[in-house]
């Protein structure tokens, strides 16, 4: 299994953490990127709980550069081929926690990467599993720590938290793909 986790991802991470927190999300449903497919009942297999945010590479050119500065500096080796990517913040609060489940990431992606964004909370995180829906890596939910895995990899979110976005589990999500 190929994940790396890095500490630190934001060298500047105090001077930027609340810009994350002023970006607009939506539900699944909402989602001016979901909202036209919802007719195709295939792709409501992929519906994520919590609220997602459009693509910041069309709604926020700063963060997107800040996140590949950062991005080039801490994981230029775990892959060498050039991939495209789709990069979104994600807020999932407590009362989310029952509509979480084991899955992939879409197919469409090659890797994934987790920034978490709002304060440290050790019952949260993410779980890897195996092909057999084994566990193998507990990642705790630790402000501003990455992690990077193959998106084929399930996991899943452990214990969403808070009621709002000051106190809930807000993280930065990349998708990178091939073409």
């Amino acid at each position: 299994m190929k994940f790396m986790v890095v500490e630190n991802f934001f060298n500047n991470f105090s001077q930027i953490q609340d810009e994350f927190k002023k970006i607009e999300r939506f539900d699944y449903e909402e989602h001016p990127d979901i909202k036209p497919k919802l007719k195709d009942k295939a792709f409501l297999k992929y519906k994520w709980p919590g609220q997602r945010s459009l693509d910041l590479k069309s709604t926020n050119k700063f963060l997107t550069a800040l996140f590949l500065k950062e991005y080039e500096e801490k994981f230029r080796d775990f892959f060498d081929e050039k991939l495209g990517f789709a990069i979104y913040t994600h807020l999932r609060l407590k009362d989310t926690n029952k509509e979480d489940f084991l899955h992939k990431d879409s197919p469409d992606s090659t890797y994934s990467l987790l920034v978490y964004l709002s304060e440290t909370n050790l019952f949260s995180g993410t779980k890897l599993y195996d092909d057999l829906d084994n566990e193998v890596a507990d990642i705790k939910f630790v402000q501003n720590r990455a992690i990077i895995f193959d998106s084929r990899y399930t996991h899943a979110a452990i214990n969403n938290h808070g009621d709002n976005e000051d106190n809930g589990r807000l993280t930065l999500n990349v998708f990178w793909k091939k073409g």
